[in-house]
């Protein structure tokens, strides 16, 4: 199964290991870092003419990794991907982070 990711662009789901918001990322020193090794080693991809929100990081061929600046909030993505995986396999919705680690999933449909 793939997500639309934007500007014309789509990713294999089981390549994605995480969908960060880029603000809330980079205010720690370790996810900078990382970022900037991505970068060094060319493994950092996105439009360099917009202003990015969010980035994937996707599990790449070989062992590497790759990490996809985007345009779009992590929320938006989060949301896509859910709802793909329900259409899916019947997953149950992750919670987002503002809803908490106890937050309810929704009931199994099936």
């Amino acid at each position: 199964m793939y997500l639309h990711i934007g500007s014309g662009n789509s990713v294999r789901t089981r390549d994605i290991v995480g969908i960060f918001d880029l603000d809330t990322a980079t205010v720690s020193h370790q996810s900078r870092a990382f970022l900037a090794a991505a970068e060094k080693r060319g493994a950092l991809h996105g439009n360099e003419a917009d202003l990015p929100k969010s980035f994937l990081l996707l599990q790449g061929g070989r062992g590497g990794s790759r990490v996809v600046l985007m345009r779009l909030s992590s929320a938006s993505l989060r949301a896509r991907f859910t709802a793909r995986h329900a259409l899916t396999d019947g997953a149950k919705a992750v919670p987002s982070a503002k809803e908490g680690p106890r937050a309810k999933a929704p009931p199994d449909l099936r």
